[in-house]
């Protein structure tokens, strides 16, 4: 990390995961995804407290492919995938005050908490992907947009908008491209080809 310090390591064991590292609202600790053994062995979700240089792991024993942090830092929603089967969406509190529990098990992926309790995430259809949303709890499971999307890229930090790869903002030529959506009334600006 750099910081006033200057530039230093948050850790020297492991390696780190591709997912995005998340900061805390108030920019005092980051949230990322560590493979201690080897690139292969699961990755577990650490916070690391950046005064003290300190971390921690936030969910242990569970192998996390993504993850998003809520944004008063006290729920943590996330996939995991045992070979062989289909991703599962999880939540748990990040103060590990309670057991994860299980949300979606129907190849659910690319986790982000939403706007009003909600859970956002890639929901698969046939061979299609579209934004999905669900309740914390994992009821009323649905299309949180009508058009298929190549991927969920970002997600606005009050949680209104949602930046998605689709085949919407393409080029002529068919190339996918960006857009920002608003959840709310469905408002679409393009942001690239």
């Amino acid at each position: 990390i750099h910081d006033a310090r200057g530039d230093r390591a948050l850790s020297t064991e492991g390696y780190a995961e591709g997912a995005r590292p998340q900061f805390s609202s108030d920019g005092k600790r980051l949230y990322y995804l560590l493979r201690r053994d080897s690139p292969e062995s699961p990755a577990e979700l650490v916070r690391a407290d950046l005064a003290s240089a300190t971390t921690e792991v936030v969910v242990p024993g569970v192998s996390i492919s993504d993850y998003d942090i809520s944004n008063d830092e006290t729920q943590v929603v996330f996939a995991t995938q045992t070979p062989g089967q289909t991703s599962e969406l999880w939540i748990a509190p990040v103060d590990r005050s309670a057991a994860p529990r299980r949300i979606g098990s129907g190849g659910e992926a690319v986790p982000r908490f939403g706007a009003n309790n909600q859970v956002l995430f890639r929901l698969t259809e046939g061979s299609l992907y579209y934004l999905g949303a669900m309740n914390l709890d994992g009821g009323n499971r649905r299309k949180a947009l009508p058009f298929p999307v190549l991927s969920i890229d970002g997600i606005s930090p009050d949680r209104s908008m949602v930046v998605l790869g689709t085949e919407i903002a393409a080029t002529p030529n068919r190339d996918p491209g960006a857009v920002a959506v608003s959840l709310e009334d469905a408002h679409m600006q393009r942001i690239c080809f």
